[in-house]
C-alpha cells in the first residue's frame, strides 16, 4: 500500500504546477497596479528605496520583520509596481502584501507566522481505501512550512488537515485520485475461483445435454425401435430428460470430488 501510494504521489506531483511566491503575492481586485518611472538604487537602505518607490506609485510601502536594515542595488525604469516588488523580494525569499492603503515587505518567516497563519483553515477527510497514517507521511511535504499540519487516525479512517485554502484544495484533488479501490490478492483469487466454477458448469451442462441427445437418438434408432416399436414424441422427450439428469448428477459428483465442495446445478 505504501509503495503504491508513493508511486502515485510522485506521478501526480510531477504533473501538478507549484505556486510561486510571486503568484501568491499577486494583487487582488482593487489593489494598486501603478507604474514606477525610475527605480535606480546603489547600495541603498531598503527603507529609503521603498519610500522612493512608494512616492512614485502613490502608496506607502513599509518593511517589517527582518527586512529593515538591508541594503539593495537596483536599476529599473517604467516598470509596474508589482513586477518591481517581485524583483526586490525574490532574491531574498521575502514576501509582500497589501493591507488597505499600505504595502508591507517582510521576510518569509514573518510572512508565514503573521499573515498566512491567519488564513489557515481546517478540513476533515474520510478515507475509504487508504490508511490515514500512510497518507500523512506522503502528504506532509506538501504542507505550507510553519502553518500546515496533518492529524491521522487509522481507527476511524479520518485525517484532519490544517493549512491554507490553496493547499487544502491541492490535497483534496490528490486524495480524490489516490483513494480508490484497488483489487487485492485475495479479491483477485476469489474472482478467479468464480470464473473457474462458471467454466466448469458450462463444461458440465452443455456437453451433458448434447451427449444425452445423441445417446437417446442412438438408442431409439438401434434398440428401442426393435424392441418396443416406434416411441411417441412425449416418450422420447421424457427419456431424454431422464438421461440428461443422470449425466448431470454424474458430472456434479465428479466436480465435487475435485473441489471438495458440493456443486449445485439447475436441472434443464
Amino acid at each position: 500500500m505504501t509503495i503504491r501510494l508513493g508511486i502515485a504521489m510522485a506521478a501526480l506531483l510531477a504533473a501538478t504546477p507549484l505556486v510561486s511566491m510571486a503568484e501568491e503575492n499577486a494583487p487582488a481586485a482593487g489593489e494598486t497596479t501603478a507604474m514606477v518611472a525610475m527605480a535606480t538604487f546603489n547600495d541603498m537602505r531598503i527603507e529609503q528605496a521603498l519610500t522612493v518607490i512608494g512616492q512614485q506609485a502613490g502608496i506607502a510601502i513599509v518593511p517589517v520583520g527582518k527586512v529593515p536594515g538591508f541594503r539593495i542595488s537596483l536599476s529599473d525604469r517604467n516598470v509596474d509596481l508589482k513586477t518591481l516588488l517581485d524583483r526586490i523580494c525574490a532574491p531574498h525569499g521575502w514576501a509582500w502584501w497589501q493591507d488597505e492603503k499600505t504595502i508591507y515587505v517582510a521576510d518569509g518567516a514573518y510572512y508565514r507566522a503573521n499573515v498566512l497563519a491567519d488564513k489557515a483553515v481546517e478540513k476533515v477527510f474520510r478515507l475509504e481505501y487508504l490508511r490515514p497514517s500512510d497518507v500523512e507521511s506522503a502528504l506532509s511535504p506538501l504542507l505550507t512550512k510553519g502553518i500546515g499540519s496533518i492529524t491521522a487516525d487509522d481507527r476511524t479512517g479520518k485525517m484532519i488537515v490544517a493549512d491554507l485554502p490553496e493547499a487544502i484544495e491541492h490535497i483534496e484533488r490528490l486524495l480524490a485520485e489516490l483513494d480508490v479501490e484497488v483489487p487485492t490478492a485475495e479479491g483477485a483469487k476469489r474472482v478467479a475461483e468464480m470464473e473457474r466454477r462458471w467454466s466448469e458448469w458450462q463444461e458440465l451442462l452443455v456437453p451433458a445435454r448434447d451427449l444425452a441427445k445423441t445417446e437417446a437418438a442412438k438408442r431409439n434408432d438401434d434398440q428401442t425401435v426393435r424392441q418396443e416399436g416406434p416411441l411417441s414424441r412425449e416418450e422420447r422427450l421424457r427419456r431424454h430428460e431422464e438421461r440428461v439428469r443422470s449425466i448431470i448428477q454424474e458430472r456434479r459428483a465428479a466436480v465435487s470430488d475435485k473441489s471438495g465442495e458440493p456443486q449445485a446445478a439447475e436441472e434443464p
